[in-house]
């Protein structure tokens, strides 16, 4: 990754992070997830955030849940359905004008989400490499994040 952030790097770079559903490596994805949003809170003054996990829920790295398409978007609460029409900050929450909390806010254009159902949807953007991916995965890609 330090080839990206060199001086000078003019074309576009494209980082792409693949979990498996379940597993401890989304687990630890979970916990740097909740490591920036407390270091947001302290440096910036972001006061709440939706990256709060509980303490059990990171402590627990260890059990496998096959019961579950993606944990991480679980967790976090979000309820765009994984269906790719709304956009989701995994840095800061929004609230609607009433006081209740809007996990997806489709103004903030930082991330998508697309869920089983709505895979094929994720397959007609212009990233040749995330469509070949998910046209050569045979249903093994459960859940995408796509910034």
């Amino acid at each position: 990754m330090a080839r990206i952030w060199r001086d000078g790097q003019r074309n576009n770079v494209t980082i792409y992070r693949l979990l498996t559903t379940g597993t401890i490596e989304e687990r630890i994805y979970q916990r740097q997830l909740t490591k920036v949003a407390l270091s947001d809170s302290v440096i910036d003054n972001v006061q709440s955030t939706k990256n709060s996990f509980s303490q059990d829920e990171l402590r627990d790295i260890f059990s496998l849940d096959t019961n579950t398409d993606c944990g991480t978007h679980e967790m976090l609460g979000c309820s765009c359905l994984g269906m790719g029409e709304s956009d989701f900050n995994l840095d800061t929450k929004q609230t609607d004008q009433d006081g209740s909390d809007n996990e997806c806010d489709p103004s903030d254009e930082t991330w998508k989400h697309f869920g089983p159902l709505h895979m094929n949807a994720c397959k007609n953007t212009d990233d040749g490499v995330l469509e070949t991916v998910l046209s050569k995965s045979d249903g093994m890609v459960s859940y995408v994040f796509k910034k």
